[in-house]
């Protein structure tokens, strides 16, 4: 029998037929489980006993042994994970050598003195007994939580009314935290307990954060000391969801308590994915709502349909993109397979970060991209919107693995009056990030960032721009290539250190006169020359663009 389903030594010893009896030693050992009871007949007992059982024992057999084959026998009793013995005695004044109860201390196995008017197959009769209680007891148990579930369910219930239930069924607190949102924490509990229980979820994420698995172990909660803790992980869609947690605070955790958390743990399971579902057929209007604005064929619907989405026409618009860019162009596993429930995943903490910041939009997903549709309000919101996006690239970046980094570039656009203009925010965003993010370290960059390069990056004068590039640079870059010589990497040293050519040798690590023979065979090549304003400008401006046309 599986000691899921036995009774403690403790329970036995406060039946009413076990009242005239005592523990006389091992009391450390009273939260045993017995499964079954099983009679001491022969010294080749122990080839016959199972884990878990209670051993009854006449005196008479008993007290042949000496105290060095009484302990011994303990031993093997400790060794085959009996519960506890049951020692029959014929008279009150009959009793175990202290030293023997002192091993039994030592070992917590419960020695219990039957006293001579019960009998011992009174005390089985009695095991088994309660142990169909209990079998009847947990089943009555059971059945109700599944009712309550059901109704629940079929109720529209939450994840919270999915806890209330295991806390009120078990007398425990319980919690559920979400592995892609660990700062979410549901607590079902009393009051003085959330923060504490939080700090634990935390804790335990930290050390074993994507752990797949059962686990119980023991945790500190403030002053409460060596508390049962159970946590079980809620998995769907091949993709672990989150874990629910529950403390024996009120007592020790008990098998019943662990069945109705994994009984819980598949509605739990359906409702976040359920809820994803839902999350995606919201995205997926959200998006093609977003998309609508920025086509010029689509956007006088799409305005009709602003006020849906809590969006005033009249108002100042951002657009902000934030983009997995490590993920634009490659085909690892991630980015093929789990891009798709990262983006999804997220999207709700991108808009719990965005209503933390104050701040009022819609947020939505396309490919590899968040993009965050932002109303402009109130005289801080450049700070708020900053502080927004430092928050959604520090939480999404603390997301990656070693295995799977996540890289985070955020754009924002320039700020436009009326939505019908949120088409030019979101060219300057998606243009920031296409070029600032090659001539700027930085995850976070406005349009306004990107000084001059605003007007060069203009889609009308790219052609332009390269052509020019390709007469200014190119021929430099081919020197090199060919002749393995390092004048780009002079030139930009020279531009750095504002013509100065002294720096330049210092920073190098090269003999003065070598950077004057490469500064006249740069002009040489360019045809350009470095004394002239005009074409040290142009020279140093291509110097800039050689990030954008590699």
């Amino acid at each position: 029998m599986n000691r899921d389903n036995g009774i403690t030594v403790k329970r036995l010893m406060e039946a009413p037929i076990m009242r005239q009896s005592k523990v006389l030693a091992g009391a450390g050992g009273l939260s045993n489980i017995i499964t079954r009871a099983n009679t001491y007949a022969d010294e080749d007992i122990f080839d016959w006993v199972s884990p878990h059982e209670l051993l009854l024992i006449t005196w008479l057999n008993f007290q042949q042994k000496n105290v060095d084959e009484m302990n011994a026998f303990l031993d093997r009793a400790v060794e085959h994970k009996i519960a506890a013995l049951a020692i029959k005695f014929s008279t009150p004044e009959q009793s175990v050598p202290k030293a023997v109860q002192k091993h039994a201390n030592k070992l917590d196995l419960p020695l219990i003195l039957i006293d001579p008017v019960t009998s011992v197959a009174d005390v089985s009769s009695e095991v088994f007994n309660q142990i169909f209680a209990l079998q009847a007891e947990l089943l009555r148990k059971h059945e109700a939580v599944y009712d309550r579930l059901m109704t629940t369910l079929a109720d529209g219930g939450s994840i919270r009314d999915v806890l209330a239930i295991v806390s009120e069924a078990t007398g425990q607190p319980a919690a559920f935290a979400f592995a892609d949102k660990i700062d979410s924490v549901i607590v079902v509990a009393e009051p003085s307990l959330v923060n504490v229980l939080k700090d634990d979820v935390r804790a335990v994420w930290q050390r074993h954060a994507r752990r797949n698995r059962l686990n119980e172990d023991k945790t500190d909660l403030g002053e409460r000391t060596d508390i049962d803790r159970l946590t079980v992980p809620v998995s769907g869609r091949n993709q672990l969801h989150g874990t629910i947690f529950l403390w024996g605070v009120a007592e020790r955790l008990t098998p019943f308590d662990r069945a109705a958390v994994e009984s819980v743990s598949a509605s739990v399971a359906l409702l976040i994915v359920q809820e994803k579902q839902l999350r995606e057929i919201a995205n997926k209007h959200s998006a093609e709502f977003v998309g609508d604005l920025l086509t010029e064929a689509t956007r006088n619907d799409a305005l009709e349909r602003a006020r849906i989405y809590n969006l005033e026409v009249d108002d100042t618009y951002v657009m902000v993109i934030i983009r997995l860019v490590n993920c634009t162009d490659t085909t690892s596993a991630f980015c093929v397979n789990g891009i798709y429930d990262y983006i999804y995943d997220h999207m709700r903490w991108v808009t719990a970060s965005l209503q933390s910041h104050s701040l009022r939009g819609l947020v939505t997903a396309r490919r590899t991209d968040f993009m965050v549709v932002v109303a402009q309000s109130g005289h801080d919101f450049d700070t708020r919107l900053n502080a927004f996006a430092e928050s959604v690239a520090r939480q999404l970046t603390a997301t990656g693995t070693s295995k799977d980094p996540i890289d985070i570039r955020i754009g924002i656009g320039k700020p436009y009056k009326h939505l019908r203009n949120l088409w030019r925010s979101h060219a300057d965003a998606d243009k920031t990030l296409m070029v600032g993010t090659r001539l700027y370290d930085a995850t976070i960059l406005r349009f306004s960032d990107l000084g001059v390069f605003r007007i060069l990056v203009q889609g009308e004068v790219n052609e332009e721009l390269e052509q020019y590039f390709t007469e200014t640079l190119r021929p430099l870059l081919e020197y090199d290539r060919k002749k393995s010589t390092e004048l780009v990497r002079t030139l930009e040293s020279y531009f750095k250190n504002n013509s100065n050519i002294n720096k330049t040798s210092e920073e190098l690590f090269t003999h003065y006169n070598t950077i004057l023979y490469r500064l006249e065979r740069i002009q040489e090549i360019t045809k350009l020359d470095l004394n002239d304003a005009n074409d040290r400008l142009n020279l140093e401006l291509a110097m800039r663009l050689r990030s954008l046309f590699p």
